[in-house]
């Protein structure tokens, strides 16, 4: 899901400019432990073992998710699509997240394999965001009252082990899996316990909004393909304009607002600038500079409230050995990006 995060740069879709805004932000606060010691020892790490079968959960916002969106929120769909036909072509809506979700059991925690340009079918432990955002409120409790993160499986890529003291610890960056792939600048280290289980020793987080790996176009049992391009738009008021009188003399034009277009921004884009709307009046001069009425229209709601339930994106055109994807294969994820040769 969006989220409803709409205070972020957006562009007229007519204009095309796509904006920086990385949909979830660097979360390093999940885990506000200090910074590491001494820089690990790279050592192979264990073949990832067999993905245990999930089974069906009794989670009742969860049983609502996989029944499908509602007739109402299609019709929604339905309603941007045949009010902006142009500004929506190609724009893709689909709720995978659920499915992806599902790779994962509550409570529990399953190895896979990332690739993207800084990962060549690495190892990663996954668990389900849920369980996450229960442990950083139980650590903060003045957060209970705060929006929870969005659906998602959090990763820990596990980048090197070392001994220290006798005991095994292991490095690891953090990343994100749910309507987009995001790959958090943090991380942290871990050391194993006697029972053979880890535990956090230390982490890190810079806090600089992260790398964006794409948005999450499809989804089975084996793999999780990524690297679309996630849309959100925002209504905007488009005119007509009018000309109104200041109060200390003269005129200038305001915008009526009886009409609205949507705008379009990519939360995981880098790239930016914030494009100027261009007032469509004639060539007539304003007079004044006098502050306009401020102006609204119902359907600038409407827009905002579908953004905070759907996720919509366009599909990437980079081929299957370029695409970001999560794999519960390795030799899958490794045939299918395969090391080039000399």
């Amino acid at each position: 899901m969006v989220g409803g995060e709409l205070r972020r740069a957006v562009r007229w879709v007519l204009v095309g400019a796509a904006l920086l805004s990385v949909a979830g932000g660097c979360r390093g606060a999940r885990r506000p432990a200090p910074v590491s010691g001494p820089p690990p020892v790279s050592l192979s790490l264990p073949e990832a073992a067999p993905a245990p079968a999930v089974e069906k959960e009794d989670s009742v916002p969860e049983r609502e998710a996989e029944s499908g969106p509602s007739r109402e929120l299609l019709a929604e769909v339905e309603w941007l699509r045949s009010t902006w036909p142009t500004e929506t072509q190609e724009v893709r809506f689909e709720p995978l997240v659920p499915a992806l979700l599902r790779w994962v059991p509550r409570g529990q925690e399953v190895r896979a394999h990332v690739y993207s340009h800084n990962h060549d079918c690495a190892p990663v432990i996954l668990t389900r965001g849920e369980d996450e955002w229960e442990s950083y409120v139980a650590e903060n409790p003045d957060s209970r009252d705060d929006e929870p993160w969005p659906p998602e499986l959090t990763g820990r890529v596990l980048e090197s082990e070392q001994v220290q003291g006798g005991v095994p610890h292991r490095s690891y960056t953090s990343v994100h899996f749910g309507a987009t792939f995001h790959e958090e600048t943090g991380g942290g280290t871990e050391a194993q316990q006697p029972d053979g289980s880890w535990k956090e020793v230390s982490g890190y987080g810079a806090g600089d909004g992260g790398v964006p790996h794409g948005a999450l176009v499809s989804v089975d049992e084996e793999v999780a393909r990524f690297g679309g391009v996630s849309v959100v738009f925002e209504g905007k008021c488009d005119g007509p304009w009018e000309w109104l009188p200041c109060s200390t003399g003269g005129e200038r034009p305001c915008n009526a607002c009886r009409r609205i277009g949507i705008l379009e921004y990519h939360p995981n884009v880098m790239g930016g600038g914030y494009p100027r709307m261009t007032p469509r009046y004639s060539h007539r001069r304003p007079t004044c500079s006098e502050r306009c009425p401020g102006r609204s229209h119902p359907d600038m709601k409407r827009v905002r409230d579908l953004m905070a339930q759907v996720q919509f994106w366009r599909d990437g055109d980079e081929p299957v050995a370029e695409r970001p994807s999560l794999y519960r294969s390795d030799i899958r994820c490794r045939r299918e990006h395969p090391v080039p040769g000399p």
